[in-house]
């Protein structure tokens, strides 16, 4: 129920709830009294709200060069054991270039939490509402929209949707109260939504992008290579989140 609609909202417990509810308000009711016209000229009002939201922390993965540094050292610490070991060292020279970028098609860097992470989301909400009358009959009618964005940044790469968590809402209401004679009073009231969401991300029961973005080694490919492919892996545990 969209809050512009609401008159009044009472909330029942105890044996207030179940002398009227029975075993049904056992844990309590909430009653919602919808708005309803009163007689006079029509009265349109209009309201809208915008709102952002940011998580208080978000972590982030090691670079490349910090990456590689640190199996480095556990090389250095392993081939006295293991002298096969050393395959997995790389020398200061290549540790430069993931630093610098001088060749981010070979050696990427990738921080895929800085791709696919926003820092804040969005949400907005609007709503109008019809009010009036006459002696015969009185009316209310409310329209409302309510959007809920996500932090995920994904991009539309030729799939032809927008891989981004969204939920939206759209809220319908009309109360009319017809006075047909002095005694009778026939009230119709008609009301719904609908809403959709988009929750991206799922293959299989497993959160594929949000996974990716924290499983994906910030040196396995880059984004997208000079052609405009896209890189990819199938091979990996995980697949570019991007795409």
């Amino acid at each position: 129920v969209d809050p512009n609609e609401m008159k009044v909202l009472s909330v029942l417990k105890d044996a207030s709830a179940t002398a009227v509810f029975g075993v049904r308000g056992a844990n309590g009711v909430i009653l919602i009294t919808t708005k309803r016209g009163n007689l006079g000229k029509p009265k349109i009002t209009f309201d809208g709200q915008y709102s952002t939201s940011m998580p208080s922390k978000i972590p982030h993965t090691l670079s490349s060069y910090d990456v590689h540094s640190l199996i480095n050292n556990v090389v250095i610490n392993e081939v006295g054991l293991r002298e096969d070991a050393w395959k997995f060292y790389k020398p200061q020279e290549v540790l430069n270039y993931y630093e610098t970028q001088e060749y981010p098609k070979i050696l990427p860097d990738i921080d895929w939490t800085e791709l696919m992470l926003k820092d804040a989301s969005s949400s907005y909400k609007f709503n109008t509402n019809i009010a009036g009358g006459t002696e015969f009959v009185k009316y209310f009618g409310s329209l409302g929209y309510l959007h809920e964005g996500g932090i995920l940044n994904a991009a539309d790469v030729g799939q032809d949707f927008l891989p981004n968590f969204s939920h939206d809402r759209f809220n319908f209401r009309s109360n009319l109260d017809f006075q047909f004679t002095p005694t009778t009073l026939i009230s119709m009231n008609l009301a719904g939504n609908y809403s959709f969401t988009n929750d991206p991300g799922y293959n299989d029961n497993n959160q594929k992008i949000m996974k990716g973005i924290y499983s994906m080694p910030p040196d396995l490919y880059p984004i997208q290579y000079s052609d405009g492919t896209y890189a990819n892996n199938k091979s990996f545990l995980y697949e570019n989140p991007y795409v």
